[in-house]
């Protein structure tokens, strides 16, 4: 998910088994990018409806039509990312190389 496109392209399309967010949010809180996972869960909250990792033309609809940034206070709906998203997760993968079986590096 890292270097995609944004959350726009994030939501645009659908995951397999239609995960819900708070996955790909975990995931980035774990590797230390807490301010990558915040915005992803500000900016699944501006969603109107319930579950909206289960409806992509819900979300698309919502995008399209009535997505203002400013309003829902996620000012960096296109980027949301942080410089240091790529340093954490190699700091991660580093720290667990044993258990996701790599060789020291």
């Amino acid at each position: 998910m890292l270097d995609n496109g944004g959350l726009k392209y994030f939501f645009e399309g659908d995951w397999p088994s239609h995960p819900p967010y708070s996955i790909f949010s975990a995931a980035y809180r774990r590797i230390g990018s807490v301010s990558t996972a915040d915005c992803i869960n500000a900016a699944v909250e501006c969603f109107p409806f319930q579950d909206p990792h289960v409806d992509r033309d819900a979300r698309r609809k919502f995008m399209g039509e009535r997505y203002d940034p400013e309003r829902f206070g996620v000012s960096a709906w296109e980027d949301c990312g942080d410089d240091d998203v790529w340093p954490n997760l190699v700091r991660y993968a580093r720290l667990y190389s044993e258990e996701f079986g790599l060789a020291d590096s």
